[in-house]
């Protein structure tokens, strides 16, 4: 069983929102949002084009569901969907160029960064919000931005703020490997920039050294260190009561379970995760399986969150809703979403879960 740290939820904010404020009316607001996706392959195409086209594929099918479910709380939505596999250069600036494209209150992808700047280089309405649905793009100063899947110092940013809140009281130590790479200079960084009084300790032949201070509210919070350096840090804090270890932003992805380590005491930072425990997210499997007659991919739970995300947003605040984004994190099928402004009209998401297993069941 897993179980994630509980955040604000966004649905609280948007009922709160439209109940006080009528400023906007439902039935006559419609949501413009264009997207240009990567989808068609066909017998001749690479299997790497198969992969990232499967993957847009579950992504815009996931929308469609969130699309689906908000029509039911009054959204109204007018959708353009631009497959880019079926297009090339020139017709990709012709889209930008056409009427449709002038009237877009959001547009989502492309997925590359040439296709990305192709457009830039040639756009005649900027007032709109682009989004990059599945990775960090360069976009445009020129318009308002959103990058939903942030680089690790944003990663990094996000997972501080909500380790913050949550251990204020611990002593804080940065359990880093003997040879210092990238990850661990981020860290280090960004630990300063938040003013967080922390300690280094070192990570080697299977011990940590220095050993942490004999209060017993720590808090271990590792930076570039490998999933098994775990057994011997736990041996450390094991007899605190309230004590944790934060892995790596790599470890949830190499999960091992160790025997001696309790895994209450495991935090696993981790963008996307999928329960399949809970009634939303079997409700939204059933309803994904009815319509595409294959399971979801984790593509398909973000598409989802997203444009739930952004909807609900929509429904509260109009069409102008990007500028004033909400400062509750939003929890999501997979994703919490929190939105943190990064310049003028360019924001990011910083959102994490913290997971933490209750158990895990050893295949016999």
């Amino acid at each position: 069983m897993i179980k994630t740290q509980k955040t604000i939820n966004i649905f609280c904010i948007v009922c709160l929102s439209l109940l006080s404020k009528q400023t906007y009316a439902a039935d006559t607001a419609v949501l413009r949002i264009g997207f240009l996706l990567p989808i068609y392959n066909d017998a001749n195409s690479k299997q790497i084009q198969k992969a990232i086209g499967q993957a847009a594929l579950d992504y815009y099918s996931g929308v469609k569901i969130a699309i689906s479910r908000l029509q039911n709380l009054g959204l109204n939505t007018q959708i353009f969907t631009w497959d880019l596999n079926l297009k090339n250069d020139s017709t990709l600036i012709e889209i930008t160029k056409s009427k449709a494209f002038q009237t877009l209150d959001v547009l989502v992808g492309p997925l590359d960064q040439k296709r990305t700047n192709i457009i830039a280089s040639n756009l005649q309405n900027t007032d709109f919000l682009w989004i990059s649905p599945l990775k960090q793009l360069n976009l445009p100063k020129t318009v308002n931005s959103l990058n939903f899947f942030a680089d690790d110092n944003h990663r990094i940013r996000g997972l501080i703020g909500d380790l913050r809140t949550k251990y204020h009281n611990h002593d804080w130590y940065l359990v880093t490997p003997r040879k210092q790479n990238e990850r661990v200079t981020v860290w280090l960084n960004e630990l300063k920039k938040a003013g967080i009084n922390f300690k280094t300790i070192k990570y080697s032949n299977n011990r940590i050294y220095p050993r942490p201070t004999q209060k017993k509210e720590v808090l271990l919070v590792n930076a570039g260190t490998n999933n098994f350096s775990k057994l011997s840090q736990y041996r450390v804090i094991s007899t605190k009561y309230d004590s944790y270890i934060v892995g790596d932003l790599e470890w949830y992805q190499n999960m091992m379970s160790i025997a001696e380590v309790d895994e209450k005491r495991i935090i696993y930072p981790q963008i996307n995760m999928i329960y399949g425990l809970d009634s939303i997210t079997e409700s939204f499997t059933k309803e994904f399986v009815d319509s595409s007659l294959s399971e979801p991919s984790k593509f398909a739970f973000i598409g989802y969150d997203q444009l739930n995300y952004i909807g609900l947003n929509f429904l509260a605040l109009g069409h102008d809703f990007y500028h004033h984004f909400p400062k509750g994190e939003y929890t999501g099928l997979i994703n919490n979403i929190q939105i943190t402004k990064e310049a003028d009209n360019q924001w990011v998401n910083t959102g994490m879960r913290l997971n933490q297993l209750e158990f895990i069941e050893v295949p016999k």
